[in-house]
């Protein structure tokens, strides 16, 4: 395999360096603030799911509430309606023993008849006079009795009552009562209504801790719904949410060993105080709570950083709060990073390959090229680049090709003419040289006639001198010379 070219390596290392530069400044910029970003996106969703059971509790605690009042208002009804129906029966009666006996009928023994009307829950039916005595009450201690002579219950509220009624006809009333088989007081909650025809006022009532239980029983369902709701709540990936009351009751914890149980003895191992007390400081603060506690997984080893966020539901006395660890919230985040860097990596690789490849494709016509020049400067004028191309490569092999085509042309012709012309030069030349040729003869023969004349002149007896248009000597006989010659300027001789 051919290695690559030190232009491809330098290109291509240019290029890493660029892509690296790009890739690191991204991860470096980027992947810190994706990961801050994810984490409060964790911890916002934490606060969102705490907010949204809490919105659930107060829905249940209004349907609650208004339950109470419609319990409240339907046993009102129901009291009316038993006064109502009480009342009939008496005026039944009453007619009917009018209708027999022809003649007045006794009322106490009418009267005497309601103390046996069963009710719930101990509840019953009485009937008094103004004076303030019972002319009909379940219990014994105090039928045919005034209820100033019954000590325990609330001081002359019935004596109140008969006046109140009198006054306004009927009227709802709340006072302190015992129970048919309790001696204890406890609040009660009667309808009372005046009978003037009799003489009377005719009374029924519930007592506020029956009341009371059914609103505990709905509160109890309210819990129990509350429980069902958040018992499959699941926050990051080990958190979960959790009710207990201001006493450090636990009222629902995942946990099973902890559901139901009051945890005021387990200290924050953070602060060293107990943990519920921290859990309280932090209701409804907007800051979660941070200490260590333990994993299902590594249960009894309080090291596990975890954040808490409560908010005090006040109606039922409620603490909701989430509990996440640190590490679960961070675990979206450390994952977001690690699969940046994964594609990062992968981007990078290909980006390599990409790389490389791109500089092969742009150096590799250009090693060509010059190698392509390097045989066209060694006289190669029939070689090609054999590129083709539609970038700027292409035009430029193309060029030279053209070029090296009309190169070789004109040197073709060039030759041509200079060989042309060398035979036109190498012509003239022979017919030149046979020019000097004869020239050279002529001038031998000339030289040797000139030679014969020299001995002709130079045997003669007289003075014979040559000279030229400026009187200057050219020849000069032996005759001459021996003559003229002395004392004169050296003239050419024989």
């Amino acid at each position: 395999m051919q290695s690559p070219s030190p232009i491809t390596l330098r290109l291509f290392v240019a290029l890493m360096v660029l892509i690296g530069g790009v890739l690191g400044a991204n991860y470096w910029f980027s992947v810190p603030l994706v990961q801050k970003n994810v984490f409060g996106i964790e911890l916002n969703t934490n606060r969102q799911v705490l907010d949204i059971v809490y919105d659930f509790a107060d829905r249940i605690y209004f349907d609650a509430e208004a339950n109470v009042e419609a319990t409240i208002q339907s046993h009102e009804q129901r009291l009316r309606s038993i006064v109502e129906l009480t009342a009939s029966h008496i005026k039944t009666m009453r007619d009917q023993n009018n209708f027999l006996q022809q003649r007045s009928v006794d009322m106490s023994a009418i009267f005497e008849q309601v103390r046996d009307f069963k009710l719930n829950n101990d509840d019953y039916i009485w009937i008094a006079d103004y004076n303030g005595k019972f002319l009909a009450h379940p219990l014994d201690s105090l039928h045919q009795k005034t209820a100033a002579q019954q000590p325990g219950n609330e001081e002359n509220v019935i004596f109140k009552i008969i006046e109140e009624v009198r006054k306004n006809g009927d009227g709802v009333f709340r006072y302190k009562w015992q129970r048919l088989t309790k001696p204890d007081v406890t609040d009660k909650y009667s309808y009372v209504k005046n009978f003037p025809e009799w003489g009377v006022v005719i009374g029924s009532g519930i007592y506020l801790e029956d009341i009371e239980k059914e609103t505990e029983a709905r509160k109890a369902r309210a819990l129990s719904e509350i429980a069902e709701v958040i018992k499959d709540i699941r926050i990051a990936q080990n958190g979960y949410l959790y009710l207990f009351n201001s006493d450090g009751q636990m009222l629902f914890h995942p946990n099973p060993n902890i559901h139901g149980k009051n945890f005021t003895e387990q200290l924050n191992p953070v602060t060293g105080i107990p943990i519920y007390v921290d859990l309280i400081a932090a209701a409804d603060t907007g800051s979660e709570l941070f200490y260590k506690w333990d994993r299902p997984d590594d249960q009894g080893n309080y090291v596990y950083e975890k954040y808490s966020l409560v908010r005090h539901f006040s109606a039922f006395d409620w603490y909701i709060a989430s509990s996440v660890y640190l590490d679960d919230l961070k675990a979206s985040s450390v994952q977001l990073r690690l699969r940046l860097l994964a594609i990062g990596f992968f981007a990078l690789l290909v980006s390599i390959i990409a790389a490389f490849f791109f500089a092969e494709s742009i150096t590799s016509p250009i090693r060509r090229l010059s190698q392509t020049a390097f045989k066209i400067s060694r006289g190669a004028l029939n070689t090609k680049t054999d590129i083709r191309r539609n970038d700027e490569l292409g035009v430029l092999a193309e060029s030279i090709d053209q070029m090296v085509d009309k190169l070789r042309d004109n040197i073709y012709i060039l030759n041509t003419r200079v060989e042309q012309r060398t035979q036109e030069l190498s012509k003239s030349n022979q017919q030149l040289q046979i020019t000097v040729e004869r020239l050279q003869k002529t001038q031998l023969e000339m030289l040797q006639v000139e030679q014969r004349q020299r001995l002709i002149l130079n045997a003669l007896p007289a003075q014979i001198a040559y000279l030229d248009g400026d009187e200057r000597f050219i020849f000069a006989n032996k005759a001459y010379h021996e003559v003229f010659a002395h004392g004169y300027v050296r003239i050419n001789c024989c």
